[in-house]
Formats: C-alpha cells, structure tokens, sequence
C-alpha cells in the first residue's frame, strides 16, 4: 500500500484498516496474507493521525493470541518506534500492543532481542499518563516471568518505579506493580539479596498487605514468601525484623483460601531455618497465633498442611515451643489427625515425633489424645509416618507412667510389624518393644501378639548393635520367666509329682 499525504483515498484506507481488525477472523488474515508489512509502513507516515490509525491496527491484531508471535517478529520495532513519540493517544495503542505481546510466552524472547525492557525503562521518567503507566506495568507483570527478563529489569534499575507505580490511586496499576515485584522475588538467592537490600521494598510489601484490593494483598505476601525462600537466615531475620510476621498472621484469618495459601506459605518460608531468630520473635505475637491454629480447620488440604507444618518448624524452638502448647497446639493438631490426608499426617508425624523428646509434654499428649493418634500413624503404610510413629514411641515408652496405656491403645501389634521387615524404622519399633516390656503388666499381652519371636530375632540381627542384642536377651528370658511363674497349678500323680498336661488330658479319659 503506498502512501500519499493527504490522500483521501489514503484518509479512508486507513480507517477502514482500523475498523477491520476489530473482526478476529480479518485480524487473522491480515496476517496470514503478510498484511501487516502495511499496517507498518503506514506507522512510519509523518501524520499523526495515520500513525494513530496503525497503532490501533497493531493493538488490535497483538491482542489475538494467534497473531502475537507474527507480529512481535514483524512489527516490535515499529511499535516501539510508536511508543517514543510524543502524541498520548499514539503512545496508549503502542504500549497496549507491547503488554498484549508480553502476554505471549513464546514471544519473549523476540522481545528481549528487539531491547525492549530498555526501551520501555527510558520512557519510565517521563511516564505520567494513567494509562501509559498501567499499560507499562502490565507489560512488566507479564514480561516478569521470563527468568532472564528478570535479570534485565534489575540490572536497569526498573524496580524502583514498579514500587513507585504500585502506590498509585489506580488499582489496575497497583495491581500489575504488585505483580511484578511478585515475580522478581522468584530470583536466585544471590539476586533475592540485592532485592531485600533495596530501600523501602518490605515498608512496601506491608503497606500493600493492608491495602483493600484482595489481590495486591495475595501478591505482597507471595512477595515475602519468594524472597524468604531460599535465602540465608540472615536475610529472612531482616525480613521478620521488618515486622511482616503480624501482616503474615493476620492474613490467615481472611475467609479467603488463596489468601490463606498464601500467608502459610510465606510463615512456612521465614520459619524454615536454622536459627531460632525469626521463630522467637513469634513468641511476642501471641495474640496472632489464635489464627495459625484456626487455619488447621479449614475446608482446604494445602492450608491445613502449611498450617502444620509451620508449627513444627516453630516448635523446634524451645521457647517457641511452650508458647505454643500453652495456646493449645496439640489438642488442634490431634482434633485434624483422624481424617487428614496422608501429607498431613505426616507433617502431624513430625510435630508429635519433636514433642515426644521432652518428658514435660507427655501428660499433654496422653490427656489430648495425640498418643492414640501416634500409635495410629505407625499402623500405616506409609514409610515416613511409621519412622514418625516409632521415633516417637521410643521415647512415650520410656515413660513408666505410658508403658501400659501404650499397650492398650494397640502399639505392640504396629511395633512387631515393622520389627518383622527390613524397613527403616524396624531399629525404632525395636527400641520401642524393648521399653514396654520393662513392664511386667505388658508381658502376655507382648506374647500374645508376636513380640517373643521379633525380639528374638532383633537379638540375633547383624545390624542391631550389642547392647541392643543384649536388652532383647534380657527380655526374653524376662518374659519367659513371667509365663513360668504364671503357669498354672498342675494336679500331682500317685507318687506327689505334677504331671503334664498331655499325661493330665489323659488323665481326665
């Protein structure tokens, strides 16, 4: 198509092009028949309103999904040629045609090439345009995705506006800022540094956490919880330093389920480490806690995991920990043992297994009814819940007061299951059996149900230590010096002796 200034066969073309690629199917062909070299040639006319026409045209066709490769090969250029010039109107259609470009996964690597991060940053300064801004942010947001566009915003210093950006009235535009810092904090641990390290970022993240836009809230906590992953203790102390925990706690009461993923995952991120800094400081927010133990019951599998699973990396803190059970940690745990999911038990596993170490909280467990539930987790088939089971049967069993309670709730028949395979936790169950039968109480109960023969053969196994062999050896002649002492009497023959009870069943004949 040539172009004639002034033409008004020229004027009514273009119109026409305009209004044609408001029709998919027209849109699609145009670019199928290579009509968008056109649509280009007529952007680079000096007359504003004929490259209006073609920056529409171009939002247009970028806005199919279809034709977004295609024209990010043709026509990048051209379009970013659109958005450096100084019309708002051009510059709306230009950026609305980039954001819809970013959009398309396979089209960002024609992007990247064509410099267009570092195009888009220069205009950034001189962007004041409402539209102009939620366009530019909604092709960060999406553009943000790509692992190596990532290093290209932060190496051109583009985080500083998308913080600015996302304090703007517009909630689209806070919306799509909040967005992209989102999927900057899913960096390398390296680069996760550099961005905590950047001045006001995580005062920001708890600003948009209070903001009343749900999903800016979602994309602050998922924010903390991306650079919290993975990174070094003392990075995630600065994070909790920075007092997001009380932003984090309190989100999980929201009657949101996404919102609650995403509160507990960022909990489970900043308690996760190896150092006890960042789990004290929840022991100061005890009014917060009441909402991580009310995720526990609510109608979602992830949330109860998350849930769980963050106060048994809390609970490994001893000053943790008593605050805690103090707020009723294990009869919340207990309450959601019976029917959660195998994930969940085993998380549930780990806690109990963590609380089981210390003798102070054995009553508790005992009152609560989590023994029950950890007799229960080692009667299952999974591997991991019977080393979480026996572990801590190992030590319940070493409390005089549990011995027999143990025993009633069933844990003999578990225990000589798992001594009568190669599996992991046989040396665990075998401990186990060994403590319950220092009780005399237990003694025909543990006959009866296999546990002569499994501690017979823990004492002639290879891999069991010698003073293992030695305990097992003890007890058996322990236990067979109890059934011999409660045999019963025997009538006596002519001669004052006692029979057997073959010669006594003969007798009766």
């Amino acid at each position: 198509m040539s172009i004639v200034e002034h033409s008004v066969c020229q004027h009514y073309t273009t119109m026409a092009i305009q209004l044609l690629c408001t029709n998919a199917s027209v849109r699609r062909a145009i670019v199928r028949e290579q009509g968008i070299s056109s649509i280009i040639l007529l952007s680079k006319h000096s007359s504003a309103k004929y490259q209006l026409c073609a920056a529409v045209a171009l939002s247009l066709i970028s806005s199919d999904e279809d034709c977004r490769v295609h024209t990010a090969t043709e026509g990048i250029v051209s379009i970013l040629d659109l958005c450096n010039t100084g019309a708002v109107k051009i510059q709306r259609e230009a950026f609305c045609a980039v954001a819809n470009l970013a959009d398309c996964l396979d089209a960002h690597q024609i992007l990247l090439e064509a410099q267009t991060v570092e195009s888009i940053r220069e205009l950034a300064d001189s962007c004041t345009d409402s539209i102009l801004v939620r366009e530019m942010t909604r092709f960060f947001a999406s553009i943000s995705v790509d692992d190596f566009a990532k290093e290209k915003i932060l190496d051109n210093n583009i985080l500083p506006y998308l913080m600015k950006f996302s304090r703007r009235t517009d909630s689209a535009t806070r919306r799509y800022s909040s967005l992209a810092i989102c999927n900057l904090s899913l960096m390398s641990s390296k680069r996760k540094g550099s961005i905590i390290e950047n001045d006001g970022l995580l005062r920001l993240l708890i600003f948009l956490s209070r903001c009343s836009d749900l999903e800016v809230e979602r994309c602050s906590i998922l924010s903390l919880a991306a650079l919290a992953l993975g990174t070094s203790g003392a990075y995630k102390e600065t994070i909790a330093s920075a007092g997001t925990l009380q932003p984090i706690l309190k989100s999980m009461r929201y009657p949101d389920v996404e919102m609650q993923q995403c509160s507990s995952l960022a909990l489970n991120a900043l308690v996760l480490s190896e150092t006890d800094t960042t789990k004290i400081k929840i022991k100061g927010m005890e009014d917060d806690l009441p909402g991580l133990f009310a995720l526990l019951a609510v109608d979602d599998d992830e949330c109860v995991h998350n849930g769980v699973y963050a106060l048994g990396s809390m609970i490994e803190s001893g000053e943790v920990r008593d605050a805690l059970v103090r707020q009723g940690c294990i009869q919340a745990v207990t309450d959601i043992m019976s029917s959660a999911s195998i994930e969940v038990k085993r998380a549930c596993g780990y806690l109990f297994s963590v609380l089981a170490e210390h003798v102070s909280y054995h009553q508790e467990l005992s009152n609560s009814g989590a023994m029950e539930q950890i007799v229960n987790l080692a009667g299952l088939v999974d591997m991991e819940c019977q080393i979480y089971g026996a572990f801590s049967l190992v030590f319940l069993a070493n409390n005089p007061d549990l011995q027999v309670p143990l025993v009633q709730l069933g844990a003999v028949r578990y225990l000589v299951s798992m001594m009568a395979t190669e599996s992991e936790p046989r040396h665990y169950a075998g401990l186990a059996l060994l403590k319950l039968a220092d009780n005399f109480e237990n003694h025909i109960t543990i006959a009866e149900q296999g546990g002569i023969q499994a501690l017979l053969k823990l004492g002639r196994s290879r891999v069991a230590n010698d003073e293992v062999q030695y305990k097992a050896a003890l007890t058996v002649g322990s236990l067979a010096s109890k059934a011999v002492a409660n045999l019963p009497k025997l009538p006596r023959n002519r001669f004052g002796d006692e029979i057997g009870a073959g010669a006594m069943r003969f007798q009766k004949k």
